[in-house]
């Protein structure tokens, strides 16, 4: 399905006009916004309600990716509005309810058959509340001179009706329709990727370093310039080795990724911090200054190391480089869209056979907010030992606090899910406890062992082959300690 809307970087927009104190000139002042969606109908028309919405919401956010977000969320609404001929003016509670069934039971046809699409509720509730309010929007900015509104309360018999609610936690009024998909329980939101999960998709980026197992497309670039073709294939297996790294280790936010400053992560080797930034906040120069240790540095600089390697190739080859001061490159040194990062890992989970599993970057986040909470609790657990009999407001909001300063959050609240359960992991069996934390250290040590492996096949040419396997009989045996272990504990 072609994609209605595309981003324009960096848009000026006038915002207003004074007369100059001399002459007939004006003082013209404007809106500077990084990324502006530019939305069309199907027909290839502009669509130029949404497109007004879409700058208003851009210039009231300092997210880079809302007004993305908007655009991508209206889409629906465009779709439906056009398909059945109507303008926006024309919905009505009945088209909203079938908006909503379509949403909730579209499908699509892959090659083996028709198959659900994988659409959560939350997904159908936040386009519906996008549509309703861009259609408030309408109402009070462009609205038709009839006796009936829109949309509006039930004393106004509108076309759409809708109440105003106060939200539980932070007391500010929001829309809500009776026909809004109820949401889904936020623990089984919440679901972290395993370390399972993750060695499997380093294996996959691994073999796609491979030439004999690429497919035939990819090979045929090899034939016009052999030089090129193996630079990017050992940069590309550097970057998709980094982005797992860097999600792994600090559950970014893909933006986050994307937008992090080159110069001041350059040489974490020396420093030992990494600067984040942060984004979906109000304040889009927030940034996170995380320290780290040696042997995470010693990974994360390898990339550094080996982007440098593929520029100075690059222009010893007399290649031009559009977008240098990007941490993350595309093909050949050019600009690499933030929608291929998610693209890319949606393709690596697939070809690593995770077909069938839902699989996304935000997984990451939650690995890493739920391992991060665990940390601050059994800190506090071994500071002291009362802390494990109750799990007071006070704890909670301690935890969460210290939390969200790596994460990003702005509201402790946030986390307080994340809190609930490990506190309920943690202090409901010890020798549960103590099992879960040695498995947490084996799989992280496997993970090291296979980023390792992975550069020794590539860059010694398995020379470093002895060594290697000592390492995992090591751990072998220690995985065979811990079924012992857990097998005693059920019996």
């Amino acid at each position: 399905m072609t994609q209605l809307y595309r981003i324009l970087s960096n848009v000026r927009l006038p915002s207003g006009a004074t007369p100059a104190m001399k002459g007939s000139r004006h003082l013209v002042t404007y809106l500077e916004i990084p990324e502006l969606p530019l939305m069309f109908w199907p027909n290839g028309y502009p669509c130029h309600l949404v497109n007004i919405w879409l700058a208003e919401t851009a210039n009231r956010s300092t997210g880079h990716e809302s007004a993305k977000t908007n655009a991508t969320l209206i889409t629906h609404l465009i779709r439906f509005c056009y398909s059945r001929d109507i303008s926006f003016y024309d919905f009505s509670d009945t088209y909203f309810k079938s908006l909503t069934t379509e949403l909730s039971e579209e499908t699509k046809t892959p090659q083996g058959g028709i198959e659900e699409k994988s659409r959560s509720k939350a997904h159908v509730r936040s386009i519906q509340l996008t549509s309703l309010y861009f259609l408030m929007w309408v109402q009070e900015k462009h609205p038709l001179q009839t006796e009936t509104p829109l949309i509006g309360v039930s004393s106004e018999h509108p076309r759409i009706t809708v109440e105003w609610r106060l939200s539980p936690r932070s007391t500010k009024p929001y829309i809500w329709h009776p026909l809004l998909v109820a949401k889904s329980s936020p623990i089984n939101d919440k679901f972290a990727i395993p370390d399972t999960f993750i060695a499997k998709i380093r294996d996959e980026i691994f073999r796609r370093h491979i030439t004999s197992k690429l497919p035939a497309r990819s090979k045929l670039k090899e034939i016009n310039n052999v030089e090129l073709f193996e630079a990017n294939l050992k940069y590309l297996f550097s970057r998709r080795m980094f982005v797992v790294n860097m999600m792994t280790s600090f559950g970014l936010r893909p933006e986050e990724l994307y937008d992090m400053p080159l110069e001041e992560n350059a040489n974490i080797m020396e420093s030992l911090i990494i600067l984040l930034p942060t984004k979906k906040t109000r304040n889009y120069k927030l940034t996170r200054r995380l320290k780290i240790n040696l042997n995470l540095a010693v990974t994360l600089q390898t990339y550094f190391d080996d982007r440098s390697s593929f520029i100075n190739f690059l222009n010893e080859t007399h290649i031009t480089i559009r977008e240098p001061n990007r941490v993350l490159l595309g093909e050949n040194g050019g600009t690499l869209n933030k929608s291929s990062i998610t693209k890319e890992f949606d393709r690596l989970c697939e070809s690593a056979g995770f077909r069938n599993i839902k699989m996304c970057l935000s997984m990451f986040r939650h690995r890493f907010i739920t391992r991060e909470v665990k940390a601050e609790l059994l800190l506090r657990f071994n500071t002291n030992p009362e802390f494990a009999r109750e799990l007071t407001p006070a704890l909670r909001d301690d935890v969460s606090r210290v939390v969200i300063r790596k994460t990003g959050h702005r509201d402790p609240r946030s986390v307080w899910t994340y809190v609930d359960e490990e506190y309920k992991l943690l202090t409901s069996d010890d020798n549960l406890q103590k099992l879960n934390s040695t498995k947490d250290d084996i799989e992280q040590t496997k993970n090291s062992l296979l980023d390792f492996c992975y550069r020794n096949q590539i860059q010694t040419k398995g020379r470093n082959s002895d060594q290697i396997d000592e390492i995992r009989k090591a751990l072998k045996v220690l995985e065979h300690q811990l079924f012992a272990l857990q097998t005693k504990k059920d019996m």
